[in-house]
């Protein structure tokens, strides 16, 4: 067999075939794939024929660009893989990725839809965005950060914010974000008043100032502390969001929060995440939901010294939080966790029925900071789990996933 380049190498499994048959429905004519069975498939796909590894010799290609993993097992099946794949230059990826680079805009519209298809269908009431937003006629400055990976919960958290909110003015720093993806986000913008998404290419000169152990910190999350550089110096503040929320309500009280002379406002931390650098029972925010005083930040030389303490050899620091709560001790503002940072499993059911109710009226932003992350399937069953213990949780939980559907919905104008 005479050797052949291809832009992308898929591995597909039994469970995955009818989502590679809408994927390459989509897929640009420039791109050449080569699909590989990682069990017994005997059908072909849009043209697409199975290849069988026994049968087949990557030595055919003469090189690649990416390998896609669509199975059950991607860990096992890449352990698999590594060997053979020896020798090659390749970024491994998942279908979402490789769709959001691959696919036409109409292919990757479809493929979203499919994969909320199986979501709970039924919608929320049709939401009154808060009236006394109106009165505002200044944007709130909003800064987020994400990728490929991030990109559902990201939509779902800008839909929820436009949903309650007017004059909000959001600004993304996104490295690798297809033109397609940012598309399908910039849609959110027809929601509310006066809500605009700017995109914030981080250069790579920018990305170099970041001399960072990729094992211990998330890149998306320290651009925020570039948000002094990258912003206007008009802007006296921002405030930046997870991209694991929920937003339930009207955000101008926290952001209008006077800041004084304090770098930060935040909420206290509240899961049994530990601060290890500031000692056990010591109060910390979490930086999810971060109120940033940009003029104090530009004036001062505080954030080097956060940059030095987060990199330092001689400390520790499991994540960009833990430094940050080092080096601002004591110039940090805090705000209520159970409205502006709520987490689901933080409460239990030994409050009263009435105060319950309350909790649950006042909350305004919930935020699934666990590792159990409320969009992905794998976590349905623990959270289902979850919501027999705790009534709170199940009701964000419920809400969120409606929230989730009706977000896609939204972007892909069903």
């Amino acid at each position: 067999m005479s050797k052949s380049r291809f832009n992308a190498l898929f591995f597909i499994d039994i469970n995955y075939v009818a989502l590679a048959y809408l994927f390459f429905k989509g897929v640009k004519e420039e791109y050449n794939c080569i699909l590989f069975s990682c069990d017994d498939i005997e059908t072909d796909i849009e043209g697409y024929s199975y290849n069988c590894l026994d049968n087949y010799q990557v030595d055919n290609i003469i090189t690649f660009d990416y390998v896609v993993i669509a199975s059950d097992k991607t860990d096992e099946v890449y352990g698999k893989l590594k060997k053979m794949l020896t020798g090659h230059q390749y970024k491994v990826m998942t279908m979402l990725e490789a769709a959001a680079i691959m696919l036409t805009f109409e292919g990757y519209i479809d493929y979203l839809r499919f994969l909320n298809s199986s979501l709970i269908s039924n919608k929320l009431p049709t939401v009154i965005i808060d009236e006394r937003n109106k009165q505002y006629t200044n944007d709130m400055q909003i800064v987020m950060s994400f990728n490929s990976k991030f990109l559902l919960p990201s939509i779902t958290t800008i839909y929820t914010l436009f949903l309650y909110n007017n004059n909000c003015h959001v600004h993304i720093f996104y490295l690798d974000l297809s033109e397609n993806e940012r598309i399908v986000v910039d849609r959110l913008t027809q929601l509310g008043e006066s809500n605009i998404i700017e995109w914030h290419l981080i250069t790579d000169n920018l990305s170099d100032k970041i001399h960072y152990d990729i094992g211990r910190f998330s890149l998306y999350s320290l651009y925020r502390f570039f948000s002094y550089q990258i912003l206007d110096e008009s802007i006296d503040k921002c405030l930046w969001l997870d991209s694991d929320l929920m937003i339930r309500g009207s955000i101008r009280e926290l952001y209008e929060i006077d800041l004084e002379e304090y770098y930060f406002a935040g909420a206290l931390e509240a899961s049994d995440y530990e601060n290890n650098a500031l000692g056990k029972n010591r109060e910390s925010i979490n930086t999810g939901i971060l109120l940033m005083n940009l003029n104090r930040l530009r004036s001062d030389d505080m954030i080097h010294k956060f940059w030095e303490t987060l990199f330092s050899p001689d400390f520790s620091y499991s994540t960009d939080q833990e430094a940050l709560n080092v080096v601002f001790r004591y110039k940090i503002k805090f705000f209520l966790q159970t409205i502006w940072n709520s987490f689901p499993i933080t409460y239990t059911t030994s409050i009263s029925e009435e105060d319950f109710t309350k909790l649950v009226d006042i909350t305004c932003i919930v935020h699934w900071l666990s590792a159990q992350k409320a969009w992905l399937p794998e976590y349905e069953g623990y959270w289902r789990a979850v919501a027999e213990q705790y009534p709170y949780a199940k009701i964000m939980y419920e809400e969120y996933q409606k929230r989730l559907v009706e977000s896609v919905d939204f972007v892909s104008g069903s």
